[in-house]
């Protein structure tokens, strides 16, 4: 028997239970920057395959260090919000790739 996933409606926008909906609504706020790259891809598709393809590209190929973890260069806008986004944005050595779901 295959289990269907649980969402919710938010102001029009199917969210998954369990998903923080100050994030979500923050980051609507967000204002996209020149120099941002947005990855968009429907959740268990290949989401986290995608990010680590972007971050060689960013990185001339230099794969992360097996104690680094892609979240934590790379924010989920719709789950941290707009201000945690803003503030990857004032680190130099960051070129922040966001993920919306």
């Amino acid at each position: 028997m295959n289990k269907k996933p649980n969402y919710y409606n938010h102001n029009g926008f199917l969210m998954p239970m369990g998903f923080p909906i100050e994030g979500f609504t923050s980051a609507l706020q967000y204002q996209a920057q020149e120099s941002d790259i947005f990855l968009v891809t429907y959740p268990k598709c290949g989401t986290t395959w995608t990010q680590y393809i972007l971050w060689l590209m960013q990185h001339q190929g230099e794969p992360l260090s097996p104690s680094e973890k892609l979240e934590t260069y790379i924010p989920h806008l719709e789950e941290v919000g707009k201000e945690t986004v803003e503030n990857y944005l004032n680190q130099e050595s960051l070129k922040p790739i966001y993920l919306i779901i």
